[in-house]
């Protein structure tokens, strides 16, 4: 997987649009040049961490005693259920 593919999978995962309302509320009593140093700092980290699972991601869950299959059933369980709480919801 490139660098290119991963970084268009966090773009849709994160929903960056959606957070900016949030993001420029939160951000609003600090100053432009703190703001910026701000969101440098939190966007390097999410570059390490996702850098880090990509490439170390493998060798973490083989370490734990996981298989990928496992990981990858568990997650379609979670959204096949987040799919039917969202279709089913009750107000």
């Amino acid at each position: 997987m490139t660098s290119f593919e991963l970084a268009i999978i966090l773009f849709l995962m994160v929903d960056s649009f959606g957070a900016l309302p949030t993001l420029a509320g939160m951000l609003k009593d600090f100053d432009q040049r703190k703001q910026y140093k701000i969101l440098v700092r939190e966007l390097l980290l999410g570059l390490a961490a996702m850098l880090t699972f990509c490439y170390a991601g493998h060798g973490i869950l083989e370490h734990m005693g996981v298989k990928i299959h496992s990981v990858q059933l568990s997650g379609g369980i979670i959204l096949f259920l987040l799919g039917l709480s969202m279709l089913f919801k009750k107000d």
